[in-house]
């Protein structure tokens, strides 16, 4: 049940394409770490667009208006394993890089995966348990 925020210029993931991007992600997030796909799972799956203005985003310590992104993914400890990671990390910069306007070359895009113990991890008030993710 990752959160997933997606830290980019305005211009790099047009408005229109956003549905689809975040659409995708879940179903990866769901695949990744073999989560129920049930409702109640995938609607605790969230992506956040986090626009940075033009003034705001710097490379090699200069202002840019590249279209570059980070994309930080908060996930629950053991819901990854080595391989699911790396699946994570390339298949999500397919998909960013798809629709978003990343230019010519290698996408520039950043993906970081932060893993939270459980008893770190809460929703509506309650622990959130991997296992009852995986089953219901």
């Amino acid at each position: 049940m990752p959160k997933m925020f997606i830290h980019a210029s305005p211009h790099a993931i047009p408005l229109a394409a956003r549905s689809r991007v975040a659409a995708e992600l879940t179903e990866l997030a769901i695949s990744c770490e073999r989560l129920s796909p049930a409702d109640g799972v995938r609607n605790g799956i969230w992506t956040f667009f986090v626009d940075q203005g033009d003034d705001s985003v710097f490379v090699g310590g200069k202002a840019t208006s590249a279209s570059i992104v980070a994309l930080v993914i908060y996930a629950l400890t053991g819901g990854l394993d080595d391989s699911a990671r790396g699946k994570m990390i390339f298949k999500a910069t397919e998909i960013i890089a798809r629709y978003g306007n990343m230019g010519e070359g290698p996408p520039p895009i950043y993906v970081v995966i932060h893993e939270v113990a459980e008893k770190n991890w809460g929703m509506f008030g309650h622990q959130v348990s991997l296992a009852d993710l995986r089953t219901h």
